[in-house]
């Protein structure tokens, strides 16, 4: 994820802030953010969305049926949780077991994408729930689509080989120009143009 997203994150829910309501109501509009960003990128007429109101529950379901990339597929349970914290706080004064529900949140997440390590002062302290909303945000915005992470893992066994062994091995014997030899390593279709690869994602600040 870009910088350029993290400082809009952190305008609009400072990691700092101390408020439950606050984190639980802003960071849950961020998630739906990231959500709604993560289906468009993977269908094909995303300006028929764009304006459907659709509950944060059905937009975590159609999100996890678009594809089925194992990297990610424990969000989806997470940001159930999530919405879960969300509605308590924005129905209830004063919840019962909420921090039970925050505290089951933050274990599944660090279990399944690792801790935010936090470079800061000692003085400086991270509202947990805030940085698991960040965590979240980001894995989404990161998320490769289908064709990014087939085109990245389809080079990886030509890594270390030269242009010429790139060549002869994507031909493997057959009679490919360069051009096409080219195109097999990146796994392109006639006429495909690879989507915008993501940045790698960022554990540490």
């Amino acid at each position: 994820m870009s910088m350029e997203r993290y400082e809009a994150f952190m305008k609009h829910l400072p990691v700092g802030s101390r408020d439950k309501t606050l984190i639980a109501l802003k960071g849950h509009l961020l998630l739906e953010t990231a959500l709604r960003e993560y289906i468009y990128r993977r269908v094909s007429l995303p300006e028929r969305l764009e304006k459907k109101q659709m509950s944060f529950a059905s937009l975590i379901d159609f999100a996890s049926c678009l594809e089925f990339n194992a990297r990610i597929d424990w969000i989806w349970k997470a940001l159930r949780k999530a919405n879960q914290i969300r509605n308590q706080l924005a129905h209830q004064l004063e919840p019962a077991k909420l921090e039970e529900t925050e505290d089951a949140l933050v274990e599944y997440v660090e279990a399944n994408d690792g801790e935010f390590s936090v470079a800061a002062g000692d003085d400086l302290m991270y509202e947990k729930l805030a940085l698991i909303f960040f965590q979240l945000f980001d894995v989404l915005i990161s998320a490769p689509t289908t064709d990014e992470n087939i085109q990245q893992d389809g080079m990886k066994k030509y890594k270390g080989l030269s242009f010429d062994q790139l060549l002869g091995s994507a031909s493997n014997g057959a009679s490919l120009g360069p051009l096409e030899a080219i195109d097999k390593v990146l796994g392109k279709k006639p006429g495909y143009t690879p989507p915008p690869r993501s940045k790698k994602r960022r554990r540490q600040w």
